[in-house]
């Protein structure tokens, strides 16, 4: 998976990683690559739309962002999205909303 490293004695000095198993170092380190997450944002983000527009600009905005910079956005971080798609849907109700209801949904 790595590729050459030079060493000088027990330490590492460089390590290069072998972009042809960045994949298998994802698997590896138990973490998703930035592909799969934009992949699996957008998904997210196509699947709802909102009645207020504030909101709906939100994720027409994201849409665009992740589209275009092929990264995440810190306002929608990829740990929390179907979090927040369900905490803005229950704003976009347009009927005011209980700190403690929406807590509880």
């Amino acid at each position: 998976m790595l590729g050459k490293s030079l060493r000088s004695g027990n330490i590492l000095k460089e390590i290069w990683l072998n972009k042809r198993n960045v994949e298998k170092a994802y698997i590896i380190a138990n973490r998703v690559d930035i592909k799969q997450q934009n992949n699996i944002l957008l998904e997210y983000l196509e699947q709802y739309q909102f009645n207020q527009k504030f909101i709906e600009d939100y994720r027409k905005d994201m849409i665009y962002y992740i589209s275009k910079k092929h990264k995440t956005n810190s306002l929608f971080p990829y740990e929390y999205a179907k979090d927040i798609l369900k905490v803005l849907k229950e704003i976009d109700n347009k009927k005011e909303v209980l700190k403690r209801v929406l807590s509880i949904n």
